[in-house]
């Protein structure tokens, strides 16, 4: 496992959690709020059952096997594991580490799923 693995997961956690806050900023949920550390920074399952009760679930479905994913890894990417290339660390003693195609389909769904909810009718 180890560094470039570790890197992957980083960069999913992380278009995950961006993807999520920015539909929050659409749902009129502050910039400020979402910034607490307190309450949101990088607690990636915070954001997601806020995004959820604002009803994300109506623009984007994430499947069961997606949201397992992104809540099983969601510790390691909070505690800033995956930046620091602690991986191997991340997972002694778990039963595993996040099914990483999962991850890429919940990122993704999000992406495009988010695209015009987020950007209006602005193109790329």
């Amino acid at each position: 496992m180890g560094g470039t693995r570790s890197v992957k997961y980083f960069l999913l956690y992380k278009s995950i959690e961006l993807s999520l806050k920015a539909f929050l900023l659409t749902r009129a949920v502050s910039l400020e709020l979402l910034a607490n550390p307190r309450k949101f920074g990088h607690k990636i399952l915070n954001v997601l059952e806020l995004a959820q009760q604002k009803g994300l679930d109506d623009v984007v479905c994430l499947s069961d096997e997606q949201l397992s994913a992104v809540r099983f890894g969601a510790q390691y990417y909070f505690r800033r594991t995956f930046d620091y290339f602690d991986f191997i660390e991340a997972i002694t003693g778990s039963k595993g580490d996040p099914e990483v195609h999962a991850l890429e389909r919940a990122a993704t769904a999000l992406i495009e799923g988010l695209r015009d909810t987020v950007h209006g009718d602005q193109t790329d």
